[in-house]
């Protein structure tokens, strides 16, 4: 997985909604030690996250390995983070969208593609695009590592295999994904409905 991930692209950062324009936003920091935190919370998707209690008061750098998980809250939508090993030694912030027996996790990242085309007086210019990327995990509590699910434009073709081998032990799900009950898009309501409806 690492493989396919860093070959990718050439410029690489995680984008999310909340990290968007790094404003402050009220959330609560949930440490490994059992310490909670309510506050004022600043967060652009990195490892690194910024909190104070008020407006008025100091902010104190946190990295993202002392927290059990960070929960944040802006326009009435809320979101929770947590540091997750994707393979060994290698550690990223992700977006926990669902939490059962398995759990479902959202990896954006923007991937940045150079291009070059000819500039006048027979110079060249260097243009680009940037696209991004959301990359899909799912891990059972007796999972040590996650398993990467696909993206939504990259290996959407194993998509289905995928998600059919990792819920092969509820077939009535396995038999919805087969039917095309449940696509791509349905990825969350396809692990809720694990979480509820398989043994």
């Amino acid at each position: 997985m690492k493989s396919r991930l860093a070959q990718i692209a050439l410029v690489v950062f995680m984008f999310s909604y909340f990290g968007a324009n790094a404003q402050w936003n009220s959330g609560t920091l949930y440490f490994k030690n059992g310490e909670v935190k309510k506050g004022q919370i600043k967060f652009n998707g990195t490892e690194i996250i910024k909190y104070r209690t008020s407006k008025d008061d100091k902010k104190v750098k946190y990295h993202f390995s002392e927290l059990e998980k960070l929960d944040l809250s802006k326009d009435n939508i809320n979101a929770v983070y947590v540091y997750l090993l994707l393979e060994e030694n290698l550690y990223q912030v992700v977006r926990q969208l669902e939490k059962g027996k398995v759990n479902l996790y959202s990896l954006v990242r923007t991937y940045y593609a150079p291009s070059t085309m000819p500039g006048s007086g027979g110079g060249v210019m260097t243009m680009g695009h940037t696209n991004n990327i959301n990359h899909l995990f799912v891990k059972s509590i007796d999972d040590e590592l996650p398993t990467h699910l696909g993206s939504n434009q990259l290996f959407t073709k194993n998509f289905k295999k995928a998600v059919s081998e990792f819920f092969k032990d509820c077939p009535v799900l396995v038999q919805k994904i087969e039917n095309k009950e449940y696509k791509k898009k349905d990825i969350q309501q396809i692990v809720a409905f694990y979480n509820k409806e398989c043994k």
